[in-house]
């Protein structure tokens, strides 16, 4: 090593694949390089190796990391590059950021080259632009909101919230880990990007979103909730963000111009974050984004197929995040039982926190609950595993379902109830209205106050459903599992429970924001009861609620502009259907069912005939046709669809 060297690479070896990069990339732009992994031979004596290198090399690149700053043999070897050039007037120092972490307070004035959440072109281009000491132009241009003007501020919270503001979740005390990633998110909003979070139900998606609203409100003047799974309701929540504009179409009641004002708002103001939770896909919304982007959009969806931003995959915990978690969640130190535990529930960050809320409640040390969950697991296999992670969130819910069974039994009922119903926001006013229709355990606990509060505690101390401004919010997975364990005539009863304690509510509830807020609810429940033989004439009944919530809201016309063609003729169909019903009159069943056999023709001719799309809609004409008696008509529709290998939409 008697040649002068133009940089030695410091590192450890936990960024070892990072360095080699680092290092085949200036040899490939034609400087020499001395690297560990590469020129230290072995026999030969680390610390002179060391040494050697970082005098007879020019410069010194420091692979900055969390375990680069704890290691004490790395600081000796930027220590020595530092001494020759503190001021950094010659370069003598650089460093390279490849994870998250800060610099210790002596190197804070240092700039440094950052790799996070860059492409590898970027990365490369920063990269040598850095160690050349030149301008560090980006290869994209920065986004043209530098040059919107940002959403006057309103008063905000005591909370330092923003003054629109329509989040209805607490911030999770519980939230654990993604430092990195909520650091990633955070810098791609700020580049202009769209950001979807794509993943599994259970890995932390929506948590994820009201965690990154809370953690930056300060930078923002709005922050706006779209619940995006049902279109009605997401067009719904835009309307409420139009009224929260003030937006003059409002007033003057032109709602077929509301959803192209309001995307007009936002793309000519910057100083927003809008989510789109729970996104169904990429096609199903599209329409609803505002397109320059001046603000900041983030969606979660578990579609991962999407050409508004680039997706990141959401995954369940790491083997040392899932135990880490538990053992603080728990505040007991037994590593070997929480590595058990995290093993049996795969990771899954929502099967995680009910097992944690479980053991902080009962106070069970986490070893007996590895050997209770192992038992569990068993029963649950013989039966056959549910879909996607629903197996680990069956698990815990079992356990904790027991024990909430011992204080009352109006608790499974509050449980069963809600999973008729939408997953966020369920009224506590609706079940009070609808009282006549709960289980008699429940419709007793309804009226005495303090029984109510008790029944609402055991779940929320067993993290089952969360609570904010006297509404349940309860999982969606959580609602599965629910669902899966009763019997068929116990579906059939807590599905006609929900139909009925909508339609009381929605009668006695006239003001739009209440209106509002039972329709995802009433939506819900019609589906539910139309898949479990509700009576029709409670469905008649739903269905013309429906329709008036829609028209009342003043989202009818928009319904009819801003849908796209089959997904309009489906929910035209749908309305057109329930009015029939009602009024018993052929011709509008003759409309309905037209619309429904339109929407499969043209979504077999765009989708193809396997998609989950088409099955939809055939779907839709089977129970119309079961409703009408017509069997016959059905039957080969019913064997077609069970027949169907899906796709989805890419």
């Amino acid at each position: 090593m008697s040649d002068r060297k133009d940089f030695f690479i410091s590192y450890t070896q936990a960024d070892r694949q990072k360095a080699e990069w680092i290092s085949w990339q200036l040899e490939g732009a034609g400087f020499t390089v001395v690297i560990q992994a590469w020129d230290f031979l072995p026999g030969d004596n680390f610390v002179h190796k060391m040494q050697e290198a970082s005098s007879q090399c020019e410069r010194t690149i420091a692979v900055l990391s969390p375990d680069y700053l704890q290691s004490a043999f790395c600081k000796l070897e930027w220590a020595a590059a530092f001494a020759q050039d503190p001021t950094s007037e010659r370069g003598l120092l650089l460093f390279v950021r490849v994870r998250e972490c800060e610099l210790p307070s002596l190197l804070k004035p240092n700039v440094y080259i950052d790799f996070l959440n860059t492409t590898e072109e970027e990365a490369r281009t920063l990269l040598l632009a850095g160690v050349k000491r030149e301008r560090a132009k980006p290869l994209a241009p920065p986004p043209f909101s530098l040059f919107t003007s940002t959403i006057p501020s309103r008063s905000r919270s005591p909370g330092g919230l923003p003054g629109i503001w329509n989040i209805n979740q607490h911030e999770n005390p519980h939230f654990f880990g993604r430092e990195e990633l909520l650091t990633a998110v955070h810098q791609r909003l700020h580049a202009g990007e769209a950001v979807v979070l794509a993943g599994l139900g259970g890995v932390g998606k929506t948590q994820f979103a009201i965690k990154y609203a809370y953690q930056y409100a300060a930078e923002y003047n709005a922050i706006w909730w779209v619940k995006a799974e049902e279109e009605i309701i997401l067009l719904s929540d835009l309307v409420e963000l139009a009224k929260e504009f003030e937006l003059p179409c409002v007033s003057t009641g032109e709602t077929s111009t509301i959803l192209m004002e309001v995307k007009r708002k936002l793309n000519t103001v910057s100083g927003w974050l809008l989510v789109f939770d729970n996104a169904p896909s990429d096609m199903k919304v599209r329409t609803y984004l505002p397109q320059n982007r001046s603000g900041h959009l983030l969606i979660t969806s578990r579609d991962q197929s999407w050409s508004v931003g680039r997706p990141i995959e959401i995954k369940g915990f790491s083997a040392n995040e899932a135990e880490a978690f538990l053992l603080q969640r728990t505040a007991q130190p037994n590593i070997v039982a929480a590595r058990k535990i995290a093993q049996e529930l795969g990771h899954l960050p929502l099967a995680l926190e009910q097992a944690g809320a479980y053991i902080s409640k009962s106070k069970k040390q986490l070893e007996d609950y590895s050997l209770l969950l192992q038992r569990r697991r068993s029963e649950l296999l013989r039966r056959g595993q549910p879909a996607e992670y629903a197996n680990t969130v069956a698990t815990t819910w079992d356990i904790s379902l027991e024990a909430v069974y011992k204080q009352s039994s109006a608790v499974a009922e509050l449980l069963r109830v809600c999973a008729y119903l939408g997953s966020d926001d369920i009224p506590l006013s609706a079940l009070q209205i609808g009282k006549a229709y709960l289980p008699d355990v429940l419709a007793a606990a309804i009226e005495d106050e303090f029984e109510m509060d008790e029944v609402i505690e055991a779940l929320l101390h067993y993290s089952l459903i969360s609570l904010h401004e006297h509404r349940l919010s309860v999982h969606r997975l959580v609602q599965m599992v629910t669902r899966d364990r009763l019997t068929q005539g116990d579906q059939e009863f807590y599905a006609q429970a929900a139909v009925g304690i909508v339609n009381e509510a929605i009668a006695q509830q006239n003001p739009q924001e209440q209106l509002s807020a039972l329709l995802p609810h009433a939506l819900a429940a019609a589906a539910h009861g139309e898949r479990l033989n509700v009576p029709d004439d409670e469905l008649a009944r739903l269905g013309r609620s429906i329709n008036n919530a829609i028209l009342e809201i003043g989202i009818g016309d928009v319904l009819r502009t801003a849908l796209p063609g089959s997904q309009l003729k489906l929910t035209c169909a749908d309305l057109i259907f329930w009015e029939a019903y009602l009024d018993n009159e052929e011709p509008l069943f003759d409309e309905a069912e037209r619309l429904y056999r339109e929407t499969i023709e043209v979504r077999e001719s765009e989708l193809g005939r396997n998609h989950e799309d088409v099955a939809e809609a055939l779907t839709k004409l089977l129970n119309f046709l079961i409703r009408k008696q017509r069997i016959e008509e059905a039957r080969p529709i019913f064997e077609r669809i069970q027949k169907m290998n899906f796709t989805r939409s890419h």
